[in-house]
């Protein structure tokens, strides 16, 4: 799969702080299974 270092990093800084928590791992949720889908369309084609 797609691996962004950055975007973990980030994430990790992060996690201290609970406001905005909910929101950048929602999103980070959402483009990661975007890419999956996209990724897994690639492999059977």
């Amino acid at each position: 799969m797609i691996n962004n270092p950055y975007n973990y990093y980030n994430i990790n800084q992060k996690l201290n702080d609970t406001i905005d928590l909910r929101y950048i791992f929602k999103f980070k949720m959402n483009k990661e299974w975007r890419c999956q889908i996209i990724m897994k369309r690639l492999v059977k084609n």
